[in-house]
């Protein structure tokens, strides 16, 4: 799985939202949110979930999964019908 930080940078500039903000939102430090949005640090899935929802974005606009993990969640979303 592979987080594209350029939409999350860009979606956050698109609303105008600064780094000091998401940082004071999420509890960190402002230079901990920019290595997390440069891809320097590895995201806490708690913190992804908490900055897709703070900027709206949905989960799979962000993430590539391995063709594996797309076979798997397919299969989960099929049984769950």
């Amino acid at each position: 799985m592979k987080i594209n930080y350029n939409i999350i940078r860009k979606t956050r500039r698109q609303k105008e939202i600064s780094q000091q903000y998401m940082a004071y939102i999420l509890q960190i430090s402002q230079a901990q949110y920019s290595k997390l949005e440069t891809g320097k640090v590895v995201w806490n899935t708690d913190k992804l979930g908490e900055v897709l929802d703070i900027l709206d974005l949905n989960f799979l606009e962000v993430v590539k999964l391995s063709e594996k993990q797309e076979i798997l969640i397919r299969k989960v979303i099929w049984f769950r019908k």
